[in-house]
């Protein structure tokens, strides 16, 4: 046989020894001479060299045949060789596990590997496949030219530190995106950072919208070095003004408590309304407030949608506790109620839902270099615009999906209503002992609903039902397929690859500096409460699967420590010096005497025996005095075994 050079001879005699269970090693390993022998013992073996004149490497002598027996594990099966070998399958799947190498090796060659060797092996194909890691900062001149080339209108920004041209900040915002926000979605965005999951611990910041079906919109994104005021100041002022927020009017903003964006939104814009998500409020409250009790009180207090309603689950909660009460009240119930959300916003949403769900649906994302990563969210984002224009091509309905489930919640709900007309398009809505104003030429309602969602209530619906009008007239525009398609009419570029990407003549830029953390890095947080339910595909909470179903799960459950009585750890790896433990005493033992002995008092060490008491002495004067039932006498003088 005949080959190029005495690597492809070498790698041809390790994949043979590897396919059919051998142990071989090289007794000589040069350019021009190749000799292998195998390890086992048995008289097998290979000599090859290069011929000078026909530029080949050629075996020259075969030994005997192998008489060893198969092994199951091979020392030519190195971490190089399997990363050559899977890279194809790493390539299409970048969540290959060491698991599944394993597996695979076994199906295919009966190959016992070390989770170690699997882990370096896809460790090097990763390395393989996204290029060094200076190489990837290196890229991103070339990376902003080329989308500047295809989307001439898109804002993107590059911040470097100089002098040392070392990378700090990365702004991508696509012309379809803002374009689509501002034509077919609501004037709410949901801002959030998360954690880029590679060696530089950097973070994603995101602008999330609402399309007319309740669904994320993704409007822009930026890395930053971290969640600080200065950054996300820098990457509100380019969202501002591709999205022409100016002072904020009639623009509402959700996030959560993080102090930085509370103070770059209200210096940016002033007069834009501003809510807390109450989801991560909820969170930190409860870790005072346990139980059913004060949860209700709080999410009753939460989704009141007027003052009214708002003020009676708050007077529960000060009932049941002061310091529960005071400690709500502090958190700024105007941010996170629906009782204090202005009118017009068609918006009744006090959770940041979205943009957790944007954080989630890049969570593979995360995992790559920069340049990877930004081209692997456009590209999702690319595929799922189309897919959404595409979603409400055949709909004969004039709403969205989900609001016309809403508008059929309401409807079911409306039949409990009674509605009295008024001149004027007025009503009074009679529903459980309680009463509404409705005026459905102002489309407004007391409860105020309507008001904050653009969606009609039930006790409108009541109403328009008592008219007999259409009730799609009285849904707010923004949620019907008109808007919708309007949202999803702008499309996202298309790229070409890295090699055709215009080279760049600035200087390199270089990597921020990062410090590699000890362990293996975390790829999941930690879920508490109700966090840790899993879902199923349509979104229904599964129950955790417990070996006795006689016994609950205590996954969830917040362990305390016995020694330092503080939470989140046990006795056994607590820091604190331990605490003396006192010992209780020895139970006695048998059954508990029906009726008590008398007290007795030990006597001395003289012989005057035991001293009774005055009392216990003439109760047991007379049962001595008593007669015995066998034989007649008095107890006292009775020695017959009776």
């Amino acid at each position: 046989m005949r080959f190029e050079s005495h690597t492809q001879f070498k790698r041809a005699v390790q994949k043979y020894a590897i396919m059919n269970g051998y142990n071989i090693g090289w007794k000589k390993s040069e350019f021009k001479k190749m000799y292998a022998k195998c390890v086992s013992g048995c008289e097998w073996s290979l000599y090859g060299s290069w011929l000078n004149k026909e530029k080949t490497f050629v075996i020259k002598t075969i030994g005997e045949d192998h008489t060893c027996p198969r092994s199951m594990r091979n020392k030519s099966a190195s971490y190089v060789w399997l990363a050559e070998e899977f890279l194809p399958k790493i390539r299409t799947n970048l969540k290959y596990t060491a698991a599944q190498l394993q597996a695979d090796a076994m199906e295919m060659w009966g190959l016992t590997l070390n989770k170690r060797t699997c882990y370096r092996a896809i460790a090097r194909a990763l390395k393989i496949i996204r290029g060094p890691f200076a190489e990837q900062y290196k890229l991103l001149a070339s990376y902003k030219a080329q989308l500047k080339q295809s989307s001439k209108n898109s804002t993107f920004h590059v911040l470097l530190r100089h002098p040392q041209n070392m990378f700090k900040r990365f702004y991508v915002g696509f012309e379809g995106l803002k374009m689509g926000c501002l034509e077919g979605c609501r004037k709410v965005i949901g801002l959030d950072g998360c954690f880029i999951k590679t060696v530089v611990r950097q973070i994603l910041l995101c602008a999330v919208g609402r399309d007319g079906n309740n669904q994320m919109f993704p409007v822009a994104w930026a890395v930053v070095e971290a969640e600080t005021q200065d950054s996300w100041t820098w990457f509100l002022k380019f969202l501002f003004t591709d999205l022409q927020v100016g002072r904020g009017d009639c623009w509402t903003f959700i996030s959560d408590q993080q102090k930085g964006l509370i103070s770059a939104v209200s210096s940016l814009a002033p007069c834009a309304e501003h809510r807390n998500c109450s989801r991560h409020i909820y969170a930190n409250w409860k870790k005072l407030y346990k139980g059913e009790t004060f949860r209700n009180y709080f999410w009753k207090a939460a989704y009141a949608t007027y003052e009214a309603e708002f003020n009676i689950a708050i007077k529960g909660m000060k009932e049941e506790s002061v310091d529960a009460y005071e400690d709500f009240m502090r958190q700024g119930p105007e941010h996170f109620c629906r009782a204090f959300i202005k009118a017009g916003r068609k918006c009744d949403a006090i959770e940041n839902n979205l943009s957790e769900t944007f954080n989630a649906y890049i969570c593979k994302q995360r995992e790559m270099p920069i340049v990877d990563m930004l081209e692997a969210i456009r590209t999702a984002l690319m595929v799922r615009m189309y897919e959404k224009s595409q979603l409400m091509v055949d709909s004969r309905d004039e709403l969205c999906p989900r609001i016309r489930g809403k508008v059929e919640e309401a409807k079911m709900k409306s039949r409990c209503c009674v509605a009295k007309p008024c001149i004027g398009g007025k009503f009074e809505v009679e529903v459980d002992n309680d009463r509404f104003e409705v005026d459905l030429r102002g489309m407004t309602c007391t409860c105020r609903q309507w008001d904050i969602s653009g969606i009609p209530c039930s006790h409108a619906i009541s109403c328009i039902n008592y008219m007999k009008h259409e009730i799609n007239q009285y849904v707010d525009d923004c949620f019907k397929k008109e808007a919708y398609e309007r949202c999803y009419q702008f499309p996202l570029p298309t790229l070409s690859g890295k090699k055709m990407w215009p080279l760049s003549t600035e200087e390199p830029i270089l990597p921020p500096p990062f410090r590699k953390l000890p362990g293996r890095p975390k790829k999941q947080r930690n879920k508490q409460g109700e966090n840790i339910e899993k879902r199923t595909r349509k979104g229904k909470a599964m129950v955790h699967p417990n070996t006795n179903p006689n016994k609950l799960t205590k996954v969830g459950v917040i362990i305390s420590c016995s020694n330092c009585h503080d939470s989140g750890h046990n006795k056994r790896t607590c820091l604190k010096p331990l605490a003396p433990t006192q010992i209780k005493p020895p139970g006695k033992k048998g059954r508990p005497r029906k009726h008590p002995r008398p007290a007795m008092v030990k006597g001395t060490s003289t012989g005057q025996g035991d001293a009774i008491t005055q009392e216990s002495a003439s109760q047991t004067h007379h049962v001595s005095n008593q007669a015995c039932r066998t034989c007649g006498t008095q107890e006292s003088a009775c020695h017959a075994p009776c």
